[in-house]
């Protein structure tokens, strides 16, 4: 395949490849915009990447959508923090949307099953998230309330 290919015409591969496909993409973009990023690889159930910039550390839970995934992002309850950072990466075309939500936002439209394990990201909730990034330089408690 050349560089020109879309990924559509990659061949499918499974959920874990996909995770952490976008856990790569999402530390990629943190590097090129100048925070000092880590992958966990699985060592946490709770967070994917550290990054920090300055003074200022972070915690970050990546989700990653297929091309053509339909539907809500699962987030099992267990797994949901009001102080973390959560990106969606949505694969599409040649590249990816990303949708960067912090915790005490996301915490306003976090759906929660009342079985008490199950939760989601509501896919149509995402739009004035995208491209966010500016929301990983401010006080997360301050954009939870502002």
């Amino acid at each position: 395949m050349d560089g020109a290919s879309n990924l559509a015409e990659l061949p499918l591969i499974n959920t874990g490849q996909t995770g952490m496909a976008g856990e790569h993409f999402v530390t990629g973009e943190l590097l090129r915009r100048g925070w000092l990023a880590a992958m966990i690889n699985g060592n946490s159930p709770l967070l994917d990447i550290l990054a920090s910039k300055g003074d200022r550390t972070i915690q970050i839970q990546v989700k990653t959508r297929s091309e053509g995934a339909k539907g809500d992002t699962s987030l099992p309850q267990a797994k949901f923090s009001s102080r973390i950072f959560y990106i969606v990466v949505d694969f599409v075309g040649r590249g990816a949307d990303y949708y960067v939500i912090p915790g005490g936002m996301l915490d306003r439209f976090y759906y929660r099953s009342p079985c008490g394990i199950r939760g989601r990201i509501p896919y149509n909730r995402l739009d004035s998230f995208k491209d966010r990034w500016d929301f990983l330089e401010a006080d997360v408690h301050e954009t939870a309330n502002g």
